[in-house]
């Protein structure tokens, strides 16, 4: 063994971390466990509950041995929907697999609110200690990546409601009547009538088909192809 060997750097113990190095390690883990906001597509949803399953669309991270290693996918069971609206009135839109929005996750545990039984007569206590939980989160539907952007209305002056079936009112079943097909068939049954025969011995027969020839259209020319009203 050469007199010039050291054996303090192999066999001594590793250097301690600094301060600024443990501040940051603890930074960064409380980071990583901080729920504030996220993208999330939708698994299922139930209409019943307004409660939905996620997938997380952000990579779940977990330290091990003081490295970030990716983790299984996060999934969220219950998740109540945001859907627009008041006492008075709401508005919905369908719901389906792969659909995406952004996911919320409320500073105190949001158990106790949410299951009230009677609307609050003072700022509750949430009981539970948890803060920013995956427990507490809340689905707002409708964020959307580049490729799947809506397409823009082709007034951009308007409020558009657009689907493929839009209901005015929760029940509602009659297709709602589009004004110029009302006009146009008005027109058309008024030259109708002006050009109906008039046979003199028929007691007005004649005429009274030729009307009822051209009511008989309405039910399918005036209606909306995709907007029922109650």
């Amino acid at each position: 063994m050469s007199g010039n060997e050291r054996h303090d750097d192999v066999h001594g113990a590793a250097p301690e971390p600094d301060l600024d190095d443990l501040l940051a390690r603890v930074r960064r883990n409380i980071e990583l466990d901080l729920r504030v906001s996220a993208p999330a597509k939708v698994v299922a949803y139930d209409p019943a509950t307004q409660r939905t399953t996620l997938t997380l669309e952000f990579l779940a991270i977990r330290i091990v041995e003081g490295e970030e290693v990716p983790d299984v996918p996060l999934l969220l069971y219950n998740v109540p929907v945001r859907w627009p609206g008041g006492s008075l009135g709401y508005v919905t839109t369908p719901l389906v697999p792969g659909d995406t929005g952004r996911v919320c996750f409320t500073d105190r545990c949001l158990s106790t609110w949410l299951n009230a039984k009677e609307p609050n007569k003072l700022p509750l206590d949430p009981v539970n200690g948890r803060t920013h939980n995956l427990a507490d989160a809340v689905f707002d539907p409708g964020l959307r990546q580049a490729f799947a952007s809506i397409t823009p209305p082709t007034d951009l002056t308007a409020t558009v409601i657009e689907g493929p079936l839009v209901k005015l009112g929760r029940a509602a079943t009659q297709p709602v009547a589009l004004a110029p097909l009302v006009q146009a068939n008005l027109e058309a049954l008024v030259a109708a009538i002006e050009a109906a025969p008039v046979a003199p011995l028929d007691g007005g027969a004649t005429f009274k088909a030729a009307l009822i020839g051209a009511l008989s259209a309405w039910p399918t020319t005036v209606a909306a192809t995709k907007t029922q009203a109650e």
